[in-house]
């Protein structure tokens, strides 16, 4: 069966707030608006809950207040976005988002916090609950220590998610998303996580191994793989192969630049904010791929040369091919590769989310000039992959 319309979500990690005032004015302003300006009878939003806000959540008058602001705009919940701690929207985010990361006690706590919150959201009917998490933390002083800690901890949380399971009778699955720069950047290293790594450990410490496959799964982030020049297509396929449960998939655009001459370089330079992370990967007329921490970085250290395409983590809206008057392109084609997988693999139906977050910092041509115009901006995606979807059969009539 595929998808129905109401079924696709977008991420309100676009809109700043942490506390739960600011979340449920979110949804009033912005979540509820794109559902009805999409012309939908009720939608599905995918809410970040900071940590600020899970606190209060499990708090249960607080947490009857998000019932009651989602059932007024007509919106449930399947799935949260448990990547962002806190501190989103700050003047300067950059590594800060990856903190604490999964060697961190805090970070479990946080995500079964999530967990709990969610599975008091999920409608009856529901079969499962996603909460996308980072994929352990930034590689860069990355140890051996922080390793076995992280793997620990997550055992530690299929073990709680399958408590609240038995508890609840909510199946929450705690979804891993690859990002460059991480620990986990390659669908190979996920591979080797899921069937070596955690199943090794999960026997030293004596907990059922087909708990990890229950309760653990992979958010695929599409730009994320797109800036890491995997082939989408063959990275589900080696993780459907390998038996680990993709859980979410974010629909979402990179930035892409062919090298003509070195000043076609020049196109990246509006895109070069000092907010976000926007990992970089080039690859050469050699085949090689350089990869450079923040777009920053890469513009000082890689000298522009013909035949060089730049890769840059920035998402941009769903529905632009082109960015700019020069022909500035995105990634938007590796995500018809996804929904061609999902055509061809009808078994497999992740929960899929739209992910454009950098709404507020695009350059002036294409940023929102005000609420109305962010949420046409949202809705112009949303229709967009409904669209995408309904050409490759995965919308129900």
């Amino acid at each position: 069966m595929g998808w129905k319309a109401t079924e696709l979500s977008y991420c309100t990690n676009v809109h700043p707030g942490e506390s739960l005032s600011e979340i449920n004015g979110n949804i009033e302003q912005f979540a509820g608006p794109v559902r009805h300006c999409a012309a939908l009878n009720s939608m599905n939003a995918g809410l970040w809950i900071s940590h600020q806000a899970s606190r209060e959540l499990m708090q249960a008058d607080a947490s009857g207040s998000l019932h009651k602001t989602l059932q007024a705009q007509q919106l449930q919940v399947n799935s949260l976005n448990g990547f962002p701690y806190g501190n989103f929207h700050n003047k300067q985010v950059k590594e800060a988002v990856y903190s604490p990361d999964w060697a961190d006690r805090k970070r479990l706590d946080y995500t079964l916090s999530l967990a709990t919150i969610l599975a008091g959201c999920l409608d009856e009917g529901v079969a499962e609950g996603t909460i996308s998490t980072l994929p352990l933390g930034f590689r860069k002083n990355w140890s051996a220590l922080r390793h076995q800690d992280a793997l620990l901890n997550l055992l530690d949380l299929v073990e709680g998610l399958g408590r609240l399971e038995e508890k609840t009778g909510r199946h929450i699955r705690v979804c891993l998303e690859m990002e460059p720069g991480c620990v986990l950047e390659h669908t190979r290293q996920v591979v080797a996580l899921f069937s070596r790594d955690l199943p090794k450990l999960a026997e030293e410490e004596g907990l059922d191994t087909a708990l990890i496959n229950r309760y653990l799964g992979v958010c695929f982030d599409v730009c994320h793989q797109a800036v890491m020049f995997e082939r989408v297509g063959a990275s589900l396929a080696d993780l459907k192969r390998a038996g680990i449960a993709i859980g979410k998939i974010q629909l979402s655009s990179a930035l892409s630049l062919a090298i003509h001459q070195p000043s076609d370089i020049e196109q990246l330079l509006p895109f070069n904010e000092p907010r976000y992370l926007h990992q970089t990967s080039i690859r050469g007329m050699d085949g090689q791929v350089r990869y450079f921490n923040d777009l920053s970085e890469a513009l000082e250290r890689m000298p522009p040369q013909s035949g060089q395409e730049w890769r840059v983590h920035y998402h941009v809206p769903l529905q632009l091919s082109v960015i700019n008057e020069r022909g500035l392109q995105t990634t938007r084609a590796v995500n018809e590769q996804v929904l061609s997988f999902l055509a061809e693999n009808p078994q497999i139906r992740p929960h899929l989310e739209i992910e454009t977050y950098t709404w507020e910092v695009l350059p002036e041509s294409v940023r929102p000039v005000d609420k109305q115009s962010l949420v046409e901006g949202i809705e112009a995606e949303v229709r967009y992959v409904r669209q995408r979807m309904q050409h490759y059969g995965l919308l129900e009539a």
